[in-house]
């Protein structure tokens, strides 16, 4: 067991680089959210707080604040450009009127699912010269990528 752990640990530090090659790496190849006409307008925050309330449908101001660890304080204006947008909804927790909680509005779930929909097609187009296994190892990598950063 020690000899996992310590081969782990020496993985560590490769991890660096390839961490701060990544995001530019996938925003050149894969993501290309700039190109949608309708995200243009908004702010990587806003999109991050879309989606997470895409999968969740309602969530704290503090639990977003969590999950993107982002301070809690830089979240609010973030909420309030997507309620003035019609994007969600902030109301107050019936069990405790000092938890704020944000939903996603009807408008926002139409929104994201278009969105998702553009992006989808870009991402056929971007990974059709990859062979399906290599694209089913990418799906896999970065849902477990995701699941291990959300321990953290």
């Amino acid at each position: 067991m020690r000899t996992k752990k310590t081969a782990a640990m020496n993985s560590l530090s490769g991890l660096s680089e390839d961490l701060l090659l990544l995001p530019a790496l996938l925003k050149r190849k894969l993501i290309h959210i700039d190109q949608l006409e309708e995200c243009r307008n908004l702010s990587h925050s806003q999109l991050s707080i879309l989606a997470l309330l895409y999968r969740h449908r309602t969530l704290s101001v503090s639990e977003i604040s969590r999950r993107l660890n982002l301070a809690k304080p830089n979240i609010t204006p973030v909420v309030d450009r997507l309620c003035l947008s019609g994007l969600v909804t902030r109301e107050h927790d019936l069990q405790d009127r000092r938890v704020v909680n944000v939903t996603l509005s009807p408008e926002g779930s139409a929104f994201l699912e278009r969105i998702y929909s553009a992006f989808g097609t870009a991402l056929r187009e971007q990974t059709k010269t990859i062979s399906s296994a290599d694209l089913l190892a990418l799906c896999k990598s970065i849902d477990r990528l995701r699941q291990i950063l959300e321990k953290l």
